[in-house]
C-alpha cells in the first residue's frame, strides 16, 4: 500500500505505487506511477521516451524535477503569506 502522490492533476490519493525500468543504450532509467489496483510484477507496458533525454518518459506520472516542486511549494508559501498579510487583521464575523 502506498501514499498519495503529486500529479499535473494535483493531489491523487493512491493504493499502489508501480515502479518499473527500462533500458537505452545499454543505460538503465526507471520510473513509477501511481495506480488503484494492483499490478502484477513482470508485467510489460508501452512507454515513449525523449531521445535527447531518456530520464523523460510517458509511463511516469510523479513530478521528477525537483526544482518544480519547490517553485510549487514556493508559490504556495507566498500567496498564504499574501493573503494573510491583506486580509489577517479583517473582523469577517463582526456585526454590522
Amino acid at each position: 500500500m502506498g501514499t498519495g502522490f503529486v500529479s499535473s492533476e494535483g493531489y491523487i490519493p493512491t493504493q499502489y505505487r508501480v515502479r518499473f525500468s527500462y533500458l537505452v543504450n545499454g543505460k538503465k532509467y526507471e520510473g513509477s506511477y501511481g495506480a488503484d489496483s494492483l499490478q502484477q510484477a513482470g508485467q510489460t507496458f508501452e512507454i515513449l521516451y525523449d531521445t535527447k533525454y531518456p530520464n523523460k518518459n510517458t509511463g511516469s506520472d510523479f513530478l521528477s524535477r525537483s526544482w518544480a516542486k519547490w517553485v510549487v511549494g514556493g508559490f504556495s508559501i507566498a500567496a498564504w503569506l499574501i493573503a494573510k498579510w491583506l486580509w489577517g487583521n479583517q473582523d469577517w464575523f463582526k456585526n454590522q
